[in-house]
């Protein structure tokens, strides 16, 4: 990523090149939004809570393509060694850095989409063309599903079934626009007022889109077919994460290799949502519901 950070930032400060500081920086000096705390940052992006003088009182979270990755990219030859140690990462091409930014417009794009519906975060605004390319989203304060159950605990049944029912809808509209999401866990699924919010569509892929074949690291909540086929996963894969997303809700962790049945596990819940995140977590993808709408109709 080509960005110009030495009139905000000490090059020469490990401090002075984290991801947050920057991106604050150049929220602060070139928009209205000013830097309230921070969210988090990974590899590729940071996020944080930024409020504005015309709103007061109303915070939004500004997502910006600047992480790990591309403070590697920005620093002075003689530090780069220092920071791989520093950030566990290693440099990357800058192939893989126009990938990111093309992603990253196709992430502010769908949202831009999306926005309007209960069921995604609304978009507030959004510069691609800024210094650190960026979009702002507004703040759920409740937080993801993971915050909220550890929070709240464990959900009754009836706020599990409505709860199973809006997911299940906010991915048929994804769907429904030809996208899948790849991503849907308790952390990228974020609680307002009614419900769960489908949030964080970095990862998502057209699903008429034809992607290179890249190898993932394997994750609890991930389908066991994106071990070889990520770049060509679909609906059902989609439908896999629910699955895990309502079995972490249900019992307060995911299952692992030969966790027991879900009925021996929790008790006073509507047999059909049971039945159906047991469906929905098979790891032979054509054992599971073929897609949201057959899921919802289960639960009708």
């Amino acid at each position: 990523m080509t960005v110009d950070t030495t009139a905000a930032v000490n090059l020469d400060s490990l401090a002075g090149i984290s991801p947050t500081r920057v991106f604050r920086q150049v929220l602060e000096t070139s928009t209205p939004y000013t830097f309230s705390s921070v969210v988090s940052f990974t590899g590729w992006s940071t996020l944080l809570l930024v409020e504005r003088a015309d709103r007061p009182g109303v915070k939004f979270v500004a997502k910006g393509l600047f992480g790990y990755h591309s403070v590697i990219a920005a620093a002075p030859p003689h530090l780069r060694a220092e920071l791989h140690g520093y950030y566990w990462y290693r440099q990357l091409p800058e192939r893989a850095h126009r990938q990111a930014r093309d992603q990253f417009g196709q992430e502010a794009d769908l949202l831009s989409r999306l926005s309007g519906s209960p069921y995604f975060p609304d978009l507030v605004e959004m510069d691609l063309g800024a210094p650190v390319p960026y979009y702002v989203m507004e703040h759920l304060p409740l937080g993801s599903v993971r915050h909220w159950l550890g929070t709240h605990g464990a959900p009754d049944a009836a706020t599990a079934i409505a709860f199973a029912r809006r997911l299940l809808s906010g991915m048929t509209v994804l769907h429904d626009i030809g996208y899948v999401h790849r991503d849907i866990n308790a952390e990228n699924v974020l609680m307002a007022d009614g419900g769960p919010v489908i949030a964080d569509l970095g990862c998502a892929r057209a699903r008429t889109a034809t992607e290179p074949r890249s190898p993932k690291s394997a994750l609890i909540s991930w389908p066991p077919e994106y071990d070889v086929g990520y770049h060509e996963a679909d609906i059902t894969s989609d439908i896999y994460c629910f699955g895990m997303v309502m079995y972490e809700l249900l019992t307060g962790t995911m299952p692992r290799y030969g966790a027991p049945p879900l009925p021996s596990v929790v008790t006073g819940h509507d047999p059909r949502l049971i039945e159906l995140v047991e469906r929905c977590v098979r790891w032979e993808p054509d054992r599971r519901p073929p897609n949201a709408t057959a899921a919802l109709e289960v639960l009708s």
